[in-house]
């Protein structure tokens, strides 16, 4: 009798730190999700406050290239700052943007006019892609899109009038 006690107490254990793991593994899941959101939403409002399209590279916010296919590139991400720069997060978040061409290579099924694409005038779409992860202490860097990293993305359209 003793034995089936401790049979039922020990399988009742193990039951009790399976749901505990599950539930800690969904816990991190959300805070890996809200974590990834922030970083787009960043990319997002540093996009809306340009007043003329964003540059390649050399200052926040960049374009990092043209979209030419569905994979994402972290290597040259820019890592969660918040909007004043200076805020951290408990996970490691990494965002960065594009430039995708509509309309043809000149845009000319968004913006008729000839040359507005070449001025900085007319409609843009932008692909924002963002990933968190939760690293070992001292890793910053952002890594691939794996089953252990969050990688979100959205696409953004923002008209400028010079």
């Amino acid at each position: 009798m003793l034995l089936v006690i401790t049979l039922l107490a020990v399988s009742s254990m193990r039951e009790t730190t399976l749901e505990a793991r599950i539930t800690a593994n969904r816990l991190e899941s959300k805070r890996l999700m809200g974590s990834a959101e922030a970083g787009l939403r960043e990319g997002e409002r540093r996009l809306s406050a340009t007043i003329a399209p964003p540059e390649t590279c050399g200052s926040i916010p960049c374009i990092q290239g043209i979209v030419t296919n569905y994979s994402t590139d972290f290597s040259s991400a820019h890592a969660y700052s918040g909007l004043k720069g200076n805020t951290s997060m408990n996970r490691n978040v990494h965002w960065y943007m594009k430039n995708i061409n509509a309309g043809g290579a000149n845009n000319e099924a968004e913006d008729p006019e000839y040359g507005a694409y070449a001025q900085g005038i007319g409609k843009y779409y932008y692909e924002i892609n963002s990933q968190a992860y939760n690293a070992p202490s001292g890793t910053t860097s952002a890594t691939t899109c794996t089953a252990d990293v969050v990688c979100l993305r959205s696409v953004v359209a923002r008209v400028y009038n010079k």
